[in-house]
């Protein structure tokens, strides 16, 4: 078993705080310090840590851009990241956790709620690898299976009551695949399928969501710490990424598709349950599906 410290990688480009973060974590993690964002994308890359605290401002390039940067390089996209900034506005934490970031702290930096923030995402990290180590995953589409859903939903349920963080939840679904199917034949059907994955995934781009495959073509994506409006965004980039799709054919053709989603967010508390949630966005799934398809139900 590996004693090895986990790596924490800080990128600031006020000195005072790296050394002020550094003497913080440095009993418990190995720490890497970056003082640039350019050095912080580099020693990501070079190093590969296991968290990054990521200060927002910057001079360029400013912390949204590091992320960004970060969350489009499949080599940096799943480290987690969490942004620290003197701006305590909702704008600016929303505009963080949509580039991709995990978490969002508040300057002045408070000990106990960096080393708790760092703790539970290290070890949300390290169960959600558990997940990915049981290969728990659909052959068609790469993605995770129903059964690794369930398993990412009770880690992710867990993590919100415990945080008092808001978790949503989306049941995603190709309108008339079955008359797809009958029109172009199964194996066309696939391709549409994995076309669809493939536009969701690269939409999903926060190391703390998930994206699943659920049944045939019913995908499930679990949104941490995004509430409806949040989600909202999500889903509007979603609905652009799939009009943007175009589907080829063996006759030289391209076909297009569009997708209904339902909606459902809760901040559960202790004494909740995950089963009405559940129900709730499939109950919505299937409004948006009666009311014509290509549309989102939240409430």
């Amino acid at each position: 078993m590996s004693t090895a410290k986990p790596k924490v990688l800080i990128v600031d480009d006020q000195r005072f705080n790296l050394e002020t973060l550094g003497q913080l974590l440095r009993s418990e993690y190995e720490i890497l310090v970056a003082d640039s964002g350019d050095e912080g994308i580099r020693l990501a890359l070079a190093e590969h840590p296991d968290l990054i605290l990521l200060d927002i401002m910057m001079p360029d390039p400013d912390g949204y851009t590091v992320l960004k940067e970060l969350k489009e390089s499949t080599s940096t996209r799943d480290i987690p990241v969490i942004v620290i900034s003197g701006s305590d506005t909702a704008q600016a934490e929303e505009k963080g956790l949509l580039l991709g970031a995990i978490d969002y702290i508040s300057k002045p930096i408070r000990p106990i709620i960096v080393k708790s923030r760092i703790r539970t995402q290290l070890e949300n990290s390290r169960l959600r690898r558990e997940v990915e180590a049981l290969n728990l995953n659909d052959l068609l589409t790469g993605l995770p299976n129903l059964r690794s859903f369930e398993v990412r939903l009770k880690i992710e349920w867990a993590h919100a009551v415990r945080e008092k963080a808001p978790l949503s939840i989306l049941f995603i679904d190709i309108d008339d695949f079955r008359a797809y199917n009958d029109k172009f034949g199964h194996p066309q059907g696939d391709l549409l399928l994995k076309e669809v994955a493939g536009a969701l995934a690269h939409t999903i781009k926060r190391a703390s969501d998930f994206l699943a495959r659920i049944e045939e073509d019913l995908f499930g994506v679990l949104l941490w710490n995004t509430d409806g409006q949040a989600a909202k965004i999500v889903v509007s980039r979603i609905q652009d990424a799939i009009a943007e799709m175009a589907v080829p054919t063996l006759s030289g053709s391209w076909t297009v598709a569009t997708v209904s989603i339902g909606l459902a967010w809760q901040t559960p508390g202790p004494k909740d349950e995950i089963e009405p949630l559940l129900k709730q966005a499939i109950s919505r799934l299937s409004l948006a599906q009666d009311d014509g398809g290509n549309r989102l139900v939240i409430e």
